[in-house]
């Protein structure tokens, strides 16, 4: 990372105590240094692939799935044993009565000559599993220069990612795009926010592991759209894909929910722009870091 080599810390969980951290993450600096380390990042589990940073604020909404999850006194322990936010990711929580409304302000906008040829369906599990060598190629072109990004074996990306993401797949509201020669040009991925579902307190809990679209849609009280995952191709980038795929996206989802939720984009990306003027709350979340001596 900026030319130096780096460590990362995971698998982090603390009480409410500064000591224990500070004996915890002296050791852990000692052992980076020794790998050749001059920084030391987290939390990563491992990959990005996987669960990453912690939540900072809006800690009373709850989580949805995948979203960070903390205690809110983790950001004070981290920067009492001398670690700084180098990275902040947000989410905005937003009516979808809103949403459509901006979509339909913003509607004479999406329409383009350029796009004209290209084809918006949505998409299934069964698609999504279908174009997985597709999806793979845009997954790395799309996402190979995010902070941390670890590239993996495509049976590793279809057994622990597009097959349980397949499952729990919104087939309402999740759209691919084609490019008029055929290739997957983007794709947008939505769930619903299964939190309530898999929170311990529900009376039918079930493991997220358990939860499938067709099963569990229904037994939702409210129903909440993550727009989780999006990406266009570099070889599509400034036509306007992106806002046709919401187009798409939410004039379903309408139907269906009522909030959406853009999640987990890094900051300074161009796409949140969309939601900034609608949305009910903010909820951010940090990557951490130390200089290492």
């Amino acid at each position: 990372v900026d030319n130096k080599p780096v460590a990362y810390f995971g698998y982090w969980e603390s009480m409410d105590e500064v000591d224990p951290n500070q004996e915890l993450f002296a050791e852990c600096e000692r052992w980076a240094k020794e790998q050749g380390a001059a920084r030391l990042y987290g939390p990563i589990n491992f990959t990005t692939f996987s669960s990453y940073r912690i939540r900072l604020n809006a800690f009373e909404y709850g989580y949805f799935p995948s979203e960070p999850y903390n205690f809110p006194y983790y950001q004070k322990l981290l920067e009492a044993v001398g670690y700084s936010c180098s990275h902040k990711y947000f989410s905005h929580v937003s009516g979808m009565e809103s949403t459509a409304k901006k979509v339909e302000r913003k509607r004479s906008s999406l329409q383009g000559a350029s796009l004209e040829r290209f084809s918006f369906e949505l998409m299934d599990g069964a698609m999504m599993a279908r174009a997985l060598p597709e999806i793979y190629e845009l997954v790395e072109s799309i996402f190979g220069d995010n902070f941390g990004y670890t590239s993996i074996p495509i049976e590793a990306l279809a057994a622990g990612f597009v097959k349980p993401y397949a499952r729990r797949l919104c087939p309402r509201t999740s759209v691919m795009c084609r490019s008029p020669e055929g290739e997957v040009a983007a794709v947008l991925m939505t769930f619903p926010d299964y939190g309530p579902l898999v929170e311990q307190r529900h009376p039918e809990a079930k493991s997220l592991a358990d939860i499938t679209f067709d099963k569990d849609f229904d037994r939702l009280e409210q129903k909440t759209l993550l727009l989780k995952s999006v990406g266009v191709s570099p070889n599509f980038r400034k036509l306007g894909l992106y806002n046709k795929l919401l187009e798409k996206s939410l004039e379903q989802a309408t139907q269906y929910y009522t909030h959406a939720v853009a999640a987990l984009i890094s900051e300074g990306n161009p796409s949140a722009r969309f939601f900034e003027d609608i949305c009910d709350h903010i909820r951010w979340y940090g990557l951490f870091v130390k200089e290492l001596d």
